[in-house]
């Protein structure tokens, strides 16, 4: 069956951190920290959950806006810019006065993986409050967001949104470190459950209260209990573990040559929620996904090696 019969046009809104990520390659891991040091590049890119997600919503064809919160200076006009470019509405994007667009510096090893130093600036001031009866999307997508904002969220999804949106959720730090009853809200209204395998650790270990070491498998298992949600736990170069309703399989990762692990996560969450909110059964998502998210990889930046849905299609069936 042809990718493109499966998912059709469809809307996104996106809400979350907006960021330009200063992108900085390390050579050298034994670097001296005195001293100047030449790079092969410093790069600037879009970032920050809201952005990455649909950046990469956009380019499986769907409707989107990004609803986050940026400050009134360049780099909040260039951050516009960037996602005027690739087609993302600005309906819904704030600009805070007298604050900061937020910042990150990304330092990029030689093995892909990533440290990244992040000033918030103005996502911190984002409140939720645009969330109302005039919005409409087939899917709702969530990251990181300050607890500013959660009230609002909550009473967008149970009491204002229509029944048949759909709720993607990849938590933040902020929620993660609730563990509780925040937490637990927000799962009982979601459909679909974004966590890498530290994060779903650190949650159940806050809701036991002690430290207990979980594997992806065993942490996907514990937290789609009593959940309506697809609970999908990523593992990196392990793969992903994905279960709802009892039942749990796994998708094996590609190996290949990695530029930056930054924004993989990302990737793959929009795009296992894309295709799962159209209709498609869960293991071939899932091996969308991972293919996506593979693809991204070849980028030192987020998101912007992901791929649109016809080469996508054409990769999967190569």
């Amino acid at each position: 069956m042809r990718l493109n019969s499966l998912c059709k046009p469809a809307s996104a809104l996106t809400i979350g951190g907006a960021t330009i990520d200063v992108i900085l390659p390390v050579v050298d891991s034994n670097i001296a920290l005195a001293g100047k040091h030449d790079v092969p590049f410093i790069n600037f890119a879009a970032g920050g959950g809201a952005v990455n997600a649909a950046t990469v919503l956009n380019k499986l064809g769907r409707n989107v806006s990004a609803y986050c919160a940026i400050g009134d200076d360049p780099e909040g006009e260039l951050l516009c810019a960037r996602l005027t470019q690739v087609g993302i509405s600005l309906d819904k994007v704030e600009i805070i006065e007298n604050a900061k667009t937020g910042r990150a510096v990304i330092s990029v090893q030689k093995d892909g993986d990533v440290a990244i130093f992040a000033d918030r600036g103005a996502n911190l001031s984002l409140d939720g409050k645009a969330l109302t009866k005039q919005v409409h999307t087939d899917l709702l997508y969530i990251s990181s967001v300050p607890d500013l904002a959660l009230e609002s969220i909550f009473d967008f999804i149970c009491h204002i949104a229509p029944e048949d949106m759909s709720v993607a959720w990849n938590p933040g730090s902020g929620q993660i470190r609730s563990g509780g009853s925040v937490f637990t809200k927000l799962l009982e209204c979601t459909d679909i459950l974004l966590m890498n395998a530290e994060e779903a650790a650190t949650v159940l270990n806050l809701q036991r209260g002690q430290m207990v070491t979980s594997s992806a498998k065993e942490s996907c298992l514990e937290l789609m209990r009593g959940s309506k949600a697809h609970v999908c736990i990523t593992d990196g170069a392990n793969g992903v573990w994905i279960g709802k309703n009892g039942e749990i399989f796994h998708q094996s990762a590609f190996s290949g040559r990695v530029a930056s692990a930054v924004g993989a996560g990302d990737t793959f969450g929009a795009t296992f929620a894309h295709f799962i909110t159209n209709g498609v059964e869960p293991r071939q998502a899932a091996r969308w996904a991972v293919h996506n998210a593979h693809a991204s990889l070849a980028g030192y930046d987020a998101v912007s090696q992901s791929l649109s849905e016809k080469t996508l299609a054409n990769r999967v069936a190569s």
